[in-house]
C-alpha cells in the first residue's frame, strides 16, 4: 500500500518529541482570567479581571490586595485599571 504525503507529514509529526515540537508555536496572548468580585487578601497578576463597585478592573501590576474591605480597591488603584464602566445590579 502506498503512503500519501499526508500520512508521511502525520508519521514525522510523532516521530519529534514535545520539545521539538513546542518550538513550532508562540504564545500570542496570555489571556485575561476572571475572578469574580474583588476581594481582601487575594493575590492578583497582570491580566486578572474582577468587578468592584459596578466597574470592572484589569489588574495591571501582580499584587496582594488590601487586608481591610474599608481600605477597597481604592488602596490599590494604581494597579488596575479601568477595563469597563458599568451597572451595579442590586
Amino acid at each position: 500500500m502506498e503512503v500519501t504525503p499526508m500520512e508521511q507529514r502525520a508519521k514525522k509529526y510523532r516521530e519529534l518529541d514535545s520539545i521539538q515540537r513546542a518550538n513550532y508555536w508562540a504564545l500570542m496572548s496570555d489571556g485575561q482570567e476572571w475572578k469574580g468580585d474583588w476581594n481582601v487578601n487575594i493575590t492578583y497578576k497582570p491580566n486578572d479581571v474582577v468587578k468592584y463597585g459596578g466597574y470592572i478592573y484589569l489588574c495591571n501590576t501582580g499584587h496582594t490586595s488590601a487586608e481591610l474591605v474599608a481600605d477597597g480597591l481604592e488602596a490599590d488603584q494604581s494597579k488596575w485599571d479601568l477595563f469597563s464602566e458599568g451597572f451595579n445590579y442590586l
